[in-house]
C-alpha cells in the first residue's frame, strides 16, 4: 500500500521452496518496472512482534509457539516383532528399494504412503524423460517395426504436436533451445532405436510390455520400456533411458544391469540394452545382438553377462531380508557407513550411485517421498 511518498510491502512467511504467490509476483513486478527495491520486504508477523512498523487498520494475532525439532537421522527403524507382509508379485522397482533402503520400502510398500499429486512438480529433468518416452510410445506402439527414416520423421510430428499439452514447461518462454533439442535428440533415437532392433533380427516391437512370469521362485510383473520379437518371441528388451549415460555403463560393465536382467527374465529376451536419449546412444553389452554391424551410435560395453546381476540379487535376497521376518531393525541403508556391507549389497545395488547431477545425495534418496519422516530432510 502507498501513503504519500512511503510504501509498505508485507509478506506472508513460506518455506524456501514454496512458490511465490501470484498476487505477489504481479506486485513485485509492479515494483520492480517502478524501480522500488523488492529484496528485504518484511514479515506481517516480524512487525507485530518487534513493533517496528505499522499494518494499518489490519489486526493480526501473534502467539508465541515452540520450535519442534526435525526428525532425527536413524541408521534403523524399530517396527515391532511382527513379520512384514511380503509381495506377492515383484516388479524392478521394487526389487532394487528393498536392497537400497528397507524403510523406503516399508513405508512405500507395506503402508502404502503416497505423496500428495500436486506435493511436487516434475524437475525439469524428468519430465524430459517422461515426454521422450511418450513420444516414442506413441511412435512405435505394438506391432511391425517401422522404417527407420518414417519413425524418424514421425517422431518430430508426435514431439510438435504433443508438446504443449503433454510437457507445457518447455514450450514456455526462454526453453526454446531445450525443447529444440530435445526434439532432435528424441527422433533420432526412434530411428536408432528401429535400427538397432533390426540388427537384433527383430521384426515387431511392442512398447511398455506388461511382464507375468514366474523365475526361480519369484513372480514377476511390472512394464518394459521396449520389446522387439520374431516370430518366436522376445528376443531383445530396451529401458529408455534421458540421460545417465555413465551410470548406465558402468552398471554393465561391473554386472549391476539388474533392470536389463530382471526385464529380460520377465519376457524371456537373450539381449538387453539402455537407449540413452539425449546422447543419441545405445548400450549393449559386447557382443550383443544389438551391437551387430559396427554402428559408431551403438556403446559394446564389455563385461559379465547381463544374467550375472539376475544371480546376485538371488543371493542377497536370501541374505539381506532378514528384517522381514524380524523388523524391529529396519535398516536405513543409505545412512549407513558405504564401506560397511556386509551382505555385498553393493556389488549389485549402490544407494549412493550418482545421477547425471553428481551431487552428494544418495540416489535413492533423490527419488524419494519420505525424507521428512526418516530425518535425511532434516538435516538438510
Amino acid at each position: 500500500c502507498r501513503v504519500g511518498e512511503r510504501m509498505l510491502v508485507v509478506l506472508s512467511p513460506g518455506s524456501e521452496e514454496a512458490r511465490p504467490h501470484p498476487f505477489w509476483s504481479a506486485v513485485e513486478g509492479a515494483l520492480a518496472a517502478s524501480g522500488f527495491p523488492t529484496s528485504g520486504a518484511p514479515v506481517v508477523e516480524n512487525l507485530v512482534a518487534d513493533g517496528g512498523g505499522s499494518v494499518g487498520p489490519w489486526k493480526v494475532p501473534a502467539h508465541a509457539q515452540k520450535i519442534v525439532e526435525p526428525q532425527p537421522e536413524r541408521t534403523s527403524w524399530d517396527a515391532g516383532a511382527t513379520p512384514l507382509p511380503d509381495r506377492e508379485k515383484h516388479s524392478y522397482s521394487e526389487l532394487a528399494l528393498r536392497l537400497q533402503c528397507p524403510l523406503s520400502w516399508t513405508l512405500q510398500y507395506v503402508l502404502d504412503l503416497q505423496a500428495g499429486r500436486s506435493a511436487t512438480l516434475p524437475e525439469i529433468h524428468t519430465l524430459r524423460g517422461t515426454f521422450a518416452h511418450a513420444v516414442l510410445e506413441e511412435v512405435l506402439g505394438d506391432g511391425p517395426l517401422p522404417d527407420p527414416e518414417k519413425a524418424e520423421k514421425r517422431a518430430a510430428e508426435v514431439f510438435d504436436q504433443r508438446l504443449r499439452s503433454d510437457a507445457p514447461v518447455l514450450a514456455g518462454p526462454g526453453q526454446e533451445g531445450e525443447a529444440r533439442d530435445l526434439r532432435s535428440a528424441v527422433s533420432e533415437a526412434a530411428r536408432l532405436l528401429v535400427e538397432r532392433l533390426q540388427a537384433a533380427g527383430c521384426t515387431h516391437v511392442k512398447m511398455e510390455m506388461p511382464i507375468d512370469a514366474r523365475v526361480d521362485g519369484l513372480v514377476l510383473d511390472g512394464f518394459v520400456d521396449c520389446v522387439g520379437s520374431d516370430k518366436k518371441g522376445p528376443v531383445a528388451v530396451v529401458d529408455i533411458k534421458s540421460g545417465s549415460h555413465g551410470q548406465r555403463r558402468d552398471q554393465l560393465a561391473e554386472g549391476r544391469a539388474l533392470q536389463l536382467a530382471v526385464y529380460q527374465k520377465g519376457t524371456g529376451a537373450g539381449e538387453g540394452g539402455y537407449l540413452i536419449v539425449n546422447r543419441r546412444t545405445l548400450l549393449a553389452p559386447k557382443g550383443s545382438l544389438l551391437a551387430n554391424g559396427g554402428d559408431h551410435r551403438v556403446e559394446a560395453v564389455q563385461g559379465p553377462e547381463v544374467s550375472e546381476a539376475w544371480r546376485k540379487l538371488l543371493t542377497l535376497l536370501a541374505k539381506a531380508d532378514d528384517w522381514i521376518k524380524d523388523p524391529r531393525r529396519i535398516p536405513v541403508r543409505p545412512l549407513l557407513d558405504p564401506e560397511s556391507d556386509p551382505d555385498g549389497l553393493t556389488d549389485l545395488v549402490n544407494p549412493r550411485e550418482l545421477d547425471w547431477r553428481e551431487d552428494d545425495r544418495p540416489h535413492v534418496c533423490k527419488y524419494c517421498s519420505y525424507g521428512a519422516l526418516c530425518g535425511r530432510d532434516g538435516r538438510d
